[in-house]
């Protein structure tokens, strides 16, 4: 059995990250919103209530921390290769490079890879989790848009039924008009702290009209449950951390909320609201993930490779491997190389 290693996760003081569908111009890009509501009674929106991490891997060069934005959170950063947990969250998440990204997602609905060249944009919609793997260092831009902005400006652009919207997730879009509202947003870091509140609240608000009238639909029936307590961003990274130190063992329930230092049962609760997968799900899909990588490896056998990606055999393997992806190791090797 192999020998458990704890990973320590760190996080700075803003970065930047990115779920939903996108489009085209929008003539009326900027009706004329109220700027009452919950909005405007929330404090500044910080990296600590987004799902971006800080660490060796994604450094920051510039954020909005502590330009009192409280509808939108931008940061700046500059990443190598990595793979990270990027939580559910109530907010829309917009991420773009300047250089091109090689990656590949995995969420609940399944996994896509995908290159794609420098200013296309990733949508992650608001409640969305996601486990990405970055093939290439790369500068990227991400911006958060608060689900509480979505909701009100729904509400005064649709009927009582439309108004419900689903944002709709995109790995890769190419929006001009999207990318007009980033650029904006990314030029608006140097100005003063406090002062261009006006500003961000009509550009929070035009983003927000954009996002809802083409990269949405019509969700009427949708009734929106009450939210456990979920864990923190930094919580969720050195849980992942852990877990991918420690694939190949029999990981418990008890040794993993230990980590944020809860219970069992709190635990468990926290980590679905915050990846809406339970611990087991997602340590299955890293399992599935690492073994893709293995069977690539023609100097690996499949008995090996189960024991290292900690399933009890290569039959328990083989059977897993089968119901994630739909094929068989062998059958998924033959097609890897």
């Amino acid at each position: 059995m192999m020998a458990r290693q704890t990973v320590q996760s760190s996080q700075g003081e803003a970065p930047c990250g990115t779920g939903s569908k996108t489009s085209g111009w929008d003539d009326h890009v900027a009706p004329s919103f109220s700027t009452s509501g919950r909005s405007a009674q929330l404090g500044e929106f910080t990296l600590e209530q987004t799902s971006l991490r800080i660490d060796a891997n994604v450094g920051l060069v510039k954020s909005s921390q502590g330009l009192g934005w409280t509808n939108i959170y931008v940061a700046l950063t500059t990443e190598q290769p990595h793979e990270a947990l990027h939580r559910a969250i109530p907010a829309a998440w917009f991420a773009t490079t300047f250089t091109g990204i090689d990656m590949r997602r995995s969420s609940i609905e399944g996994e896509q890879h995908q290159r794609f060249p420098k200013n296309l944009v990733t949508i992650t919609a608001p409640g969305e989790a996601v486990h990405d793997e970055i093939g290439n260092p790369l500068e990227a831009m991400h911006t958060y848009l608060r689900q509480d902005i979505l909701d009100e400006v729904a509400g005064e652009l649709f009927s009582d039924r439309e108004a419900k919207r689903t944002i709709v997730s995109e790995l890769s879009t190419d929006d001009p008009v999207l990318r007009w509202f980033l650029a904006s947003i990314k030029a608006s870091l140097g100005d003063p702290p406090l002062s261009n509140s006006l500003k961000m609240d009509y550009l929070s608000r035009a983003l927000a009209s954009h996002l809802l009238h083409k990269h949405s639909t019509a969700n009427p029936g949708r009734i929106k449950p009450a939210q456990a307590e979920a864990l923190s961003a930094r919580q969720v990274g050195s849980v992942a951390d852990y877990i991918e130190a420690n694939l190949a063992s029999n990981l418990t329930l008890n040794e993993l909320a230990a980590i944020v230092g809860v219970g069992r049962a709190q635990f468990l609760r926290r980590f679905k609201a915050a990846t809406r997968m339970t611990p087991h799900q997602y340590v299955l899909m890293r399992r599935i993930q690492r073994g893709k990588r293995y069977l690539a490896d023609l100097r690996l056998d499949h008995s090996s490779i189960a024991f290292m990606c900690g399933f009890v055999n290569q039959a328990h393997f083989a059977s897993t491997f089968k119901r994630f992806v739909n094929m068989t190791p062998r059958e998924f090797r033959r097609t890897a190389t």
